[in-house]
């Protein structure tokens, strides 16, 4: 994660974009979701794959597959609501030096190209598509002395109501997993400049269908190094060594039915992987909130840095702490060394941190709900990758890119039009039908803004 500072320049569009990237005009915009009818070339192989997926899913409410076939050539599913919607929604310009497109000349991917890609030239799926495996496995890592104690931490965001709102989104079936343990954390030997912690390695435990001859569970091994900073024990895990974990994970079929449900065919469609603990790939990261392997269908996230309370230093990773409140500014100054504890020291408008997070619990109702809008967000949108999605330059989308967490924060829940005609072509959902059960997922978690917009877009559906 790049360094950010807050910007002192205006929201005006002052910052350019990457001289590398080609802002679309809007006859580009509107081109990119493809013309209607589209994808023709697919259609029977589209339907064969539909028809198998059928028989994994779980809502018999829900229109079937084949149903829900045509709605990928009814164009005004895709048009979003409002008089002037098209022009809003545009990608906004950067109002930071580290904002997304400032910094990365993103090319962009359009329905067609998105076809083309999970495709071959005789309209078959290609292997990446990973056509046939239709569960969503989300697997919690935690770190505990032993597998006995483990638990998901109090101070991260709940995650069972993670399952209906994936499951809403993707029209897929959705199972929550136990716990990958990280435990017997030792010195691994390998070399590190101190200012950026000592190495260290843990034996990471994933849970098994299989027991021993005494009835025990039993576990697969393996090895995922780290780094800790001494003075405040604070821990990063190898993103790059989790991920291969997670590699070996999916292809073991002991596995699939270790949550205790019925077997998952061999394989997932993906897993997954969610953690409260910081990660890293280079020695001179702050942090990275996640990444995938989408040829091997695994990934892994961290809520960490989403925490709602947290206040970081923006150079150093081990450095940050909690306040009382919560903003959607998640850094501290620089010239303000080490605040935690500090309150003699701190200024006015920054009071003193604390070294260890509120719970879920003891925190305010509105700090919940961005806590859990800011895991959402970052939940389907990874989802998004692993199905083929690449970063939209199109409209405001849950698949822009974003720089750095206030960029995050800022980010739509929503799929623009180009990025819902891709995932419909793929998943073959009723839009109509996913509108709804997204709202009702959302139900109750405060998400006000989320589900008026989902609101307004049926309104504008069913009045049609």
């Amino acid at each position: 994660m790049a360094k950010r500072k807050q910007s002192t320049k205006s929201n005006n569009g002052g910052i350019p974009f990457h001289p590398d990237f080609v802002e679309p005009t809007e006859t580009e915009r509107h081109a990119a979701i493809g013309s209607f009818p589209g994808a023709t070339h697919t259609a029977s192989t589209r339907k064969a794959m539909l028809n198998e997926a059928q028989l994994h899913l779980d809502d018999d409410r829900a229109p079937s597959l084949v149903e829900s076939f045509s709605d990928l050539d009814e164009a005004k599913l895709y048009e979003p609501a409002g008089k002037r919607a098209m022009t809003t929604m545009a990608v906004p310009k950067p109002r930071d030096e580290q904002d997304w497109l400032a910094c990365v000349p993103e090319e962009g991917q359009t329905f067609d190209e998105y076809v083309r890609f999970l495709t071959t030239r005789s309209g078959r799926f290609s292997r990446i598509a990973n056509v046939g495996y239709d569960h969503i496995v989300l697997l919690p890592i935690v770190r505990s002395r032993s597998v006995s104690d483990s638990h998901w931490p109090d101070h991260g965001v709940p995650l069972e109501p993670l399952v209906p709102l994936a499951k809403a989104f993707f029209h897929r079936p959705v199972r929550l997993f136990p716990p990958a343990v990280l435990c017997d954390e030792k010195p691994s030997g390998d070399r590190m400049n101190p200012s950026q912690g000592v190495a260290i390695s843990f034996t990471m435990k994933f849970p098994t269908a299989s027991s021993d001859h005494n009835g025990r569970q039993q576990y697969l091994h393996a090895t995922v190094t780290g780094r800790k900073d001494l003075a405040s024990q604070r821990v990063q895990l190898n993103l790059e060594d989790v991920l291969y974990a997670l590699k070996t994970f999916r292809e073991d079929e002991s596995l699939l039915a270790a949550d205790g449900g019925e077997p998952l065919p061999n394989s997932s469609f993906c897993v997954m992987a969610i953690t409260m603990d910081d990660l890293y790939m280079d020695p001179t990261d702050l942090f990275v909130s996640g990444m995938a392997f989408g040829g091997d269908k695994v990934a892994v996230f961290s809520f960490s840095r989403y925490h709602p309370h947290i206040k970081m230093h923006p150079g150093r990773w081990f450095d940050f702490g909690y306040g009382t409140k919560h903003d959607n500014y998640s850094y501290y100054e620089e010239a303000h060394i080490n605040p935690i504890g500090a309150r003699k020291k701190a200024k006015k408008n920054l009071p003193a941190l604390t070294p260890e997070p509120p719970t879920f619990d003891n925190m305010t109702r509105q700090a919940q709900t961005e806590f859990f809008r800011r895991c959402a967000k970052i939940l389907v949108h990874e989802l998004g990758h692993l199905y083929g999605l690449d970063h939209c330059i199109f409209n405001r989308c849950i698949m822009n890119g974003t720089g750095h967490l206030v960029e995050d924060f800022l980010a739509p829940f929503h799929l623009c039009p180009v990025c819902l005609r891709k995932l419909q072509w793929r998943l073959g959902f009723s839009v109509v039908y996913r509108y709804k059960k997204l709202a009702d997922s959302l139900r109750g978690l405060g998400m006000d803004k989320e589900e008026k917009w989902i609101g307004k877009q049926l309104e504008t559906l069913e009045s049609a």
